[in-house]
């Protein structure tokens, strides 16, 4: 028998899943957002917002993405060639 929060778990992802299917319905622009293949599509977004823990939404991005701060994050994007 699977737990209380397990169920509502499986439910809450079930619904984002078919809020995927129509995120047209939840978006300000549905011609532009969303529409392009980025790292953060519609259920990764709605995942990381509901799944915050009373950060900026700055600091929830840099934890998401696994880095601890901005310095990081500019030192690991610079490539040398």
């Amino acid at each position: 028998m699977t737990s209380y929060a397990t169920q509502i778990k499986e439910n809450l992802l079930g619904i984002i899943e078919q809020m995927n299917d129509y995120q047209w319905l939840f978006v300000k622009n549905p011609e532009k957002d969303f529409m392009c293949n980025r790292k953060l599509d519609f259920k990764t977004m709605l995942g990381l917002l509901l799944s915050m823990n009373g950060n900026s939404i700055y600091k929830e991005l840099l934890d998401y993405c696994g880095y601890t701060s901005i310095y990081s994050y500019f030192f690991s994007s610079c490539t040398t060639t």
